[in-house]
Order: structure tokens, then C-alpha cells, then sequence
């Protein structure tokens, strides 16, 4: 029962994410300048999301671009992914990250990150960084923590699944398919833009309502556990 909670909940962020297929990131010559490169760098990715928004999803598309990502994590291949694995994939995403970054800011591929080219990167996160604080008051280890990146913190994907225990990948295909049903409203076999952007909006709403619910839960559990003992 717990494993089947967790699949359908993980199965209901994916309909929030509403899959499409990846598109290849464009290329940018090795000659072109370190500031040209790292500047370009997140129009291009926009405008990579942008063109993947507006092609139509298939159920193919839809389902298996999420139960891929779950079978490349299920390392002994059992079928389920516990929180350990959850936990094993965060941390080599945040190094493939790292690495693609490091990439990004070497412009002449020396293997080293000059100055000219640590500033060059500058424009790109400066501005955004300098005028932005803490989410919230958290510091970055806590919003990893929320989203399953740390260990032991927050209430992320790992957390849950140490809780409830692990992800049955095929009970995740088969609410993926009946997401995917509910969706496709017009029923020809495809997810448009607009029936994903619904689709999105009613999810939102999903996650809304059941965050103002732990929340009014919390307080009830928190005062039925005295802090201290009863006297006597």
C-alpha cells in the first residue's frame, strides 16, 4: 500500500513536469569568445524549453522519458527504486552538473579556468545572484535537502521514499498512462501545448492544496506530543 502511495505521487510531479522529448543543447563554436559563449548561454537554453513547450507529446514520449529516468536509476535492476539509489543519482546529477559548468566556463578547453574566463562568466549568474537572497531565509543546503539532494535533511523524493518505502517502476507506468488518458482531452493520442498547460494548472493546484494541508496538520501532531511528562 505505501509503495503504491508513493508511485502515484511521484507519478503526479511527472504530470506536473509534462514531459517532452530533450532536445540536443545547441552547439557553440570552440573559437567563439569566453564572454560570447557564457552569455549566450541560458537564451539558448530558453529558447530550447520554448521549442520543446510547443511540439505535441506522444504517450510514448510522455510515459517512457519518465520510466527511463527510473530504470537508469534502479541499479540491481529489481524493478524499484529505493532511497539509496534516489540518493546515488542526485549526487552524480549534481557532478555531471558541476562538470558541465567547469565546460562551460573553459572556453579554450586548457582544462583550467583563467581569470579572464572566470570573469567572462560573470554577466551570466552576477546580477541575478547580487539582487537575489536566501529563498525564503533558506541557505542553499536547505532547499537541496527539500528536494532529495541531502542526506538525512528536508522532505525531498528520498526522504519520502525512506519513509514509504520504494518506488514500484511499473505502478509508476501505469498512472503515467492514466495521467496521460485524463490529459489528452480531445483523446487523439497526443498532448498539445494548451492541454499541457491545463494540465500543469490543475496540478498546481493539486500541490497547493496538499501543502496547506500538511500544514494544518502539523501543529495537531506537534501538540499531541507532550514535551514533557505528565505529573502525577
Amino acid at each position: 500500500m505505501k509503495k503504491t502511495i508513493i508511485a502515484g505521487g511521484l507519478a503526479a510531479a511527472s504530470l506536473a513536469v509534462l514531459v517532452g522529448a530533450a532536445a540536443p543543447a545547441p552547439q557553440t563554436p570552440a573559437q567563439a569568445p569566453a564572454a560570447a559563449t557564457t552569455q549566450a548561454a541560458p537564451a539558448a537554453r530558453h529558447a530550447g524549453i520554448q521549442a520543446r513547450q510547443a511540439q505535441p507529446v506522444s504517450q510514448a514520449e510522455f510515459v517512457q522519458a519518465r520510466v527511463s529516468r527510473l530504470t537508469a536509476l534502479d541499479a540491481n535492476h529489481d524493478g524499484t527504486v529505493t532511497a539509496e539509489e534516489l540518493r546515488a543519482g542526485a549526487q552524480a546529477r549534481r557532478a555531471r552538473h558541476a562538470t558541465q559548468r567547469f565546460d562551460r566556463l573553459d572556453a579554450d578547453k586548457s582544462g583550467q579556468i583563467s581569470r579572464a574566463e572566470f570573469d567572462a562568466a560573470r554577466p551570466e549568474h552576477g546580477d541575478r545572484a547580487g539582487h537575489r537572497g536566501p529563498r525564503g531565509g533558506e541557505h542553499r543546503g536547505q532547499r537541496m535537502g527539500r528536494r532529495g539532494g541531502g542526506e538525512g535533511r528536508g522532505h525531498g523524493p528520498a526522504e519520502r521514499v525512506a519513509h514509504h518505502g520504494p518506488i514500484v517502476i511499473a505502478d509508476v507506468q501505469t498512472k503515467l498512462t492514466e495521467g496521460f488518458a485524463r490529459l489528452d482531452t480531445d483523446h487523439d493520442g497526443v498532448l498539445s501545448p494548451a492541454e499541457r498547460q491545463a494540465g500543469r494548472a490543475v496540478m498546481r493546484e493539486r500541490f497547493q492544496e496538499r501543502r496547506v494541508q500538511r500544514q494544518n496538520r502539523a501543529p495537531a501532531v506537534t501538540s499531541a506530543s507532550p514535551s514533557a511528562p505528565a505529573s502525577e
